[in-house]
């Protein structure tokens, strides 16, 4: 059993700088969960509260039930994978994998069957003999991650521990990585600013920002239906209006309509507009569609399968991201645009 419980979690510093303020969560066993923030948002602070490496100033951790707060890192059933590794550099990689069971006084039957079959399970078998200098980024990856699954605990804890790959290779991590977790079957709790890497990867992910979550659900869940503006504005990009909402019609501050979405608030009043980039559609014709405006494209950036439109409209900038559908992009800087999106793909946020 795996599973984490995270209860009214504080921790404060110098009296004053609450890193974690009061965050109240529950992890699934064999979940698959993604922290997720920007630097400085209390993320890892949580993640060492359940390792044991912080205090809490208030609340509790408890993991299969029990309460482990006041427990050392070695007395509870965790292990973490941290950002920098942490390998030994003097030691072979059977070495590196086999510390922690030679350390609990593991038998060397017991431990060359472990060290093998973790091994196997990040495709590294054979490389017992190489010294970890030897190896490349990907490859000390896969070390560090078998070290933590050979010995066996309910929960792996991951710092971060793909940020310094090249981003082919950390996709490529990312996919093996979760792939290893559908076949162990362990709780993994892994902390990252990366967006794309928590959508891949997690079952749930939760946005932090200053000590609070802002929101917890699938990646599908926090990406179309964002629960803030910080959050829309986190999870990939966007176009936000300010203005208000007024008999049913969104009216923007300079005071033009817009259709907005069927689940927008009944009640009149401030509101923001919020579109995501690949929401929008951009032609040189009409466009049948409920909200329709006239641009100047002011700058392309082209992107392999798509291409980033930024235009111009009523003296402010939008961003629309378009599918490359034939092999040259077919608007340019400087022409003249019709850009436009559906109500319903729309989000609204009441001030």
């Amino acid at each position: 059993m795996g599973e984490i419980n995270l209860s009214e979690l504080t921790k404060v510093y110098n009296e004053e700088v609450r890193a974690v303020d009061g965050i109240d969560v529950t992890i699934e066993d064999g979940e698959f969960f993604s922290l997720l923030g920007p630097s400085g948002c209390g993320k890892t602070t949580t993640l060492r509260m359940i390792a044991g490496f912080e205090t809490p100033t208030d609340g509790t951790v408890s993991i299969d039930g029990q309460n482990v707060t006041d427990r050392p890192p070695e007395d509870r059933p965790t292990n973490m994978v941290f950002q920098n590794l942490a390998l030994f550099s003097h030691m072979d990689v059977y070495d590196n994998v086999a510390y922690g069971l030679k350390r609990s006084g593991v038998s060397e039957e017991e431990i060359d069957a472990r060290v093998s079959e973790s091994l196997e399970l990040v495709d590294m078998p054979g490389y017992q003999d190489r010294r970890v200098t030897e190896l490349s980024g990907g490859q000390q990856q896969r070390v560090a991650l078998a070290r933590a699954l050979t010995n066996r605990t309910d929960v792996i804890l991951l710092d971060e521990p793909l940020a310094s790959l090249d981003r082919k290779l950390r996709q490529q991590m990312q996919l093996e990585l979760r792939n290893i977790h559908e076949e162990v079957g362990m709780t993994f709790f892994y902390v990252t600013h990366d967006q794309q890497a928590a959508m891949t990867m997690s079952d749930r992910m939760a946005v932090m920002n200053e000590g609070h979550l802002e929101q917890v659900g699938s990646p599908s869940e926090v990406y179309d239906e964002p629960a803030s503006e910080f959050v829309a504005d986190f999870i990939g990009d966007v176009n936000s209006f300010g203005g208000e909402l007024r008999n049913g019609t969104f009216v923007t501050d300079s005071g033009e309509e817009f259709a907005p979405p069927a689940d927008a608030p009944d009640a009149d009043g401030d509101a923001t507009l919020v579109v995501r980039p690949e929401k929008l559609h951009i032609g040189t014709g009409s466009l049948d569609l409920d909200n329709v405006l006239s641009a100047t494209v002011e700058d392309t950036v082209f992107r392999g399968p798509s291409t980033r439109y930024d235009v111009r409209w009523n003296g402010r900038r939008l961003s629309v991201e378009a599918q490359n559908v034939s092999r040259n992009p077919p608007h340019s800087r400087g022409d003249d645009v019709v850009v436009g999106w559906n109500a319903d793909t729309g989000i609204i946020y009441r001030e």
